[in-house]
């Protein structure tokens, strides 16, 4: 809730339609209308749905039915509008998990305001659909209805009355989250299983693996189709999954090989992920054939080149293993193999002489080298033999220390090179980083010195959420303020979020970034959960960019640039660490009295090493792929970063519909609805925001090769001093107004009312570590 209509537009004029479709009301009006019903409504709620986890024993059971209600059901899903971008199988699997359910004359099936677990197809029967005593709607054979209720817990929008008695067919929340969370699991490891049969991808990491399975698509040949014509331009690698196919007139022209048959699990065409080669053979489909299909575009777009992939890994490999340059981030380790530069040297070359000053460090990609220290009389002593992934030189980075040893090409020698001066150019003084990670450290230990729960004085109560309050809280020894976060033990177990709060408190304890909240100890007491953490004066973005002083409700580019900026150097650090957010929107940015960003509440940030399952965040800011339960990563939070920059500069969020709080019209132009932009946006802040809002998740910026680089280095950004940024030295555009370090303006006056649930033990001991 909180955002208004993105459909609302009369003047196509005031607009750009990225799908050229017409927008109905003029832009000025469109946002003073939407800032309206913005500082009317309350802050917008997070939801969340039940965990997928496939160890776990629910199994849902079949339900026999005929082939006419089975063929009624699906058409009915396939005209749902939340539902009709379910695949084929799944709409299958769901239509043989729903279970029948018989009404009366006056029963109510749904009422409004209620919690919702069900969706529903009608076989028979009539049903009328209210909103607030209003007739809206009435479903007869062939309808459905309750869909939001498979995507999320939310209250029920309408009230659903039997009319004449009939009966319906309904699918539980859980049951349809598992089937399409099972279903993407299942096709995503068969992929990963072809792909791994080939050679050629070995080298290959987990998560690239996954990244390509996403994009493999399945195609049909007919028995005698002609797949590869020999001679034409290759580009795409085939993996037979079922049937099989004739490799033939293979050859030069004066010789030809022997017909090849390939069938199951083994592959053809992988040349063309490599080379432009045309194709040397002709390929036949000798039988009906399915197979997987990657093209080397697609390929490229995400990972970059086969063969630069396959360096890239092997030199981000060797930068993690030498030691000086272990604590670097994964963000700069990716511009540290941006700058390396290949180099050749021939058989007995001298690549490095034992006691002249160098400045290069070495990794080898191809051939061998001989690593030697002079003895007495003039002689040499071989002391190893470097090959492929080996590293020398590292030093150099470092100093500028006499070489140890010498180092001789044997054989043709192909190496990976960087100068210190580029080193210092790209990261600054590699001695600079290494000390300020040590002195990270210590401030960060001298941040969290032990304070006793029954020194911290409660002030007042900043803000409120579904499992507790926020409170202001002053330490009676130092004077210091914090904000304390309190959970009630009941309602997070209530709501199944023990895992979530667990994962808060360790995620937040690991980070130490400027512009990430800090959290500094925690304390249980038998019925709740607490979490000390800094106090951010300024308030939220949310009420600065919604202010009364503000009509608009939208910033000035530059404005909205510099708080973008903070989020996405916080989003590299948490990505550097597996770290997805999922919470991205303008409530869980406060500014603090330096007029900087800092990111808070981390009940849904979440390690991820591949992929998840568990739907949460904030309805305006749901990728497509959390709507659809599919599975996802990292790209979640790019796309809300496009929602909150789109924010930022329009005023408006780009996918609520005329009613802010009608959540299925949401999930709707998340996954249907074009983009539109004012006119008067700037053309770079268009692109990014339209390359953000991708709904192709590996077309998506920020999910290529490139990662998040590709962002900051975006013509929007131009002109950020990314440094500076980090440091905090440049200006801010607005300073928050504050009295004292324990002024608490900022934050709107909360009741002071706290109904504390009392929490019995269940055993468990899930809060034990906390």
């Amino acid at each position: 809730m909180g955002c208004a209509s993105s459909s609302n537009i009369q003047d196509t004029n005031q607009l750009d339609n990225i799908a050229n479709t017409d927008a109905p009301t003029s832009t000025d009006r469109r946002v003073s209308l939407a800032m309206r019903e913005k500082r009317d409504a309350q802050r917008r709620g997070d939801i969340f749905a039940e965990s997928i986890h496939f160890d776990d024993e629910y199994q849902p059971n079949t339900t026999p039915k005929p082939e006419a209600i089975t063929a009624l059901i699906k058409e009915a899903l396939s005209r749902n509008a939340l539902m009709s971008i379910i695949s084929e199988l799944d709409m299958d699997v769901m239509a043989g998990f729903m279970v029948k359910v018989h009404f009366a004359k006056g029963d109510t099936v749904i009422q409004e305001g209620d919690s919702g677990d069900f969706f529903y197809v009608v076989e028979s029967g009539v049903f009328d659909i209210s909103v607030k005593n209003e007739v809206v709607f009435t479903a007869r054979t062939g309808g459905s209805f309750g869909e939001l209720a498979l995507l999320y817990n939310c209250p029920r929008a309408a009230t659903i009355t039997t009319v004449e008695a009939g009966d319906l067919w309904a699918l539980d929340r859980v049951t349809f989250r598992w089937i399409v969370a099972r279903n993407a699991e299942d096709q995503l490891d068969e992929c990963k299983k072809f792909l791994r049969n080939v050679p050629l991808l070995q080298e290959l990491t987990d998560n690239q693996m996954s990244q390509l399975a996403n994009v493999v698509q399945l195609v049909h040949f007919k028995k005698g189709e002609r797949i590869i014509t020999k001679g034409e331009k290759g580009n795409v690698l085939y993996i037979v999954k079922s049937g099989t196919v004739v490799c033939s007139d293979a050859g030069d022209g004066t010789t030809t090989m022997e017909s090849i048959r390939i069938s199951n699990g083994e592959y053809f065409g992988e040349r063309a992920l490599m080379t432009h080669e045309p194709r040397a053979a002709n390929v036949t489909a000798e039988t009906d054939v399915v197979a997987l299909a990657l093209d080397r575009q697609a390929f490229d777009e995400i990972l970059g080149s086969l063969r630069e992939v396959i360096d890239r890994n092997m030199s981000m490999r060797v930068i993690q293993s030498v030691p000086i340059l272990k604590s670097l981030s994964a963000s700069k380790r990716a511009v540290l193999f941006a700058a390396l530069i290949a180099a050749t040297f021939p058989d007995k070359t001298s690549v490095i002489t034992e006691g002249e000053h160098g400045s290069t460090f070495y990794i080898i990609k191809n051939g061998h080298a001989i690593v030697s220290k002079s003895g007495g009389n003039d002689n040499t002593i071989e002391i190893a033999k470097l090959s492929v992934g080996d590293y020398f030189g590292e030093m150099a980075l470092l100093n500028d220390e006499p070489r140890k040893a010498n180092v001789i090409a044997c054989g043709q020698l192909e190496c990976f090179i960087l100068e210190r001066a580029k080193f210092v150019e790209l990261l600054g003084p590699l001695q600079d980083i290494l000390n300020k990670e040590a002195e990270d450290r210590k401030v960060e230990l001298k941040a969290r010195e032990h304070i006793e729960f029954s020194d911290l004085q409660i002030l007042r109560t900043l803000g409120t959420g579904t499992f507790g309050r926020v409170k202001l809280a002053r330490h009676a020894v130092s004077g210091k303020a914090y904000a304390m976060k309190v959970l009630q033990k009941s309602q997070v177990v209530a709501y199944k979020q023990q895992l979530n709060i667990l994962n808060e408190k360790n995620i937040l304890a690991s980070c130490n970034h400027p512009f990430i909240l800090k959290l500094f100890q925690t304390f249980k007491d038998q019925n709740c959960l607490y979490l000390l953490m800094e106090f951010v004066q300024g308030g939220e973005l949310f009420s600065y960019l919604h202010c009364n002083d503000r009509p608009s409700g939208r910033l000035p580019n530059d404005h909205a640039r510099f708080y973008a900026s903070h989020v996405i150097l916080a989003l590299e650090y948490l990505h550097d660490r597996m770290i997805i957010y999922r919470d991205l929107k303008p409530e869980n940015l406060l500014i603090d009295e330096e007029g900087y960003i800092k990111v808070v509440d981390f009940g849904f940030a979440k390690v991820c090493q591949d992929r998840t399952y568990t739907l949460c965040g904030t309805p305006e800011y749901l990728a497509p792929e959390l709507v659809l339960g599919k599975g996802h990563n990292k790209g979640v939070d790019y796309w809300a970063y496009g929602v909150l920059i789109y924010e930022m500069c329009v005023g408006t969020s780009p996918f609520c519909g005329n009613n802010p709080s009608d959540q299925v019209q949401i999930c709707r132009n998340i996954l249907k609805e074009p983009l539109r932009f004012p006119s008067w946006l700037s053309g770079s802040c268009k692109d990014l925001i339209s390359k953000l809002l991708d709904r192709d998740v590996s077309k998506r910026l920020g999910c290529n090769h490139s990662g998040i680089t590709s962002i900051r280095s975006h013509p929007w950004f131009h002109g950020i001093e990314w440094d500076k940024m980090y440091k905090k030295k440049e200006p801010a555009p607005w300073l928050p107004t504050l009295a004292n370090p324990l002024d608490a303006s900022k934050f709107a006056v909360i009741e002071e009312w706290d109904d504390i649930t009392a929490y019995e033990d269940d055993g468990s001991k899930w809060e034990a570590d906390f």
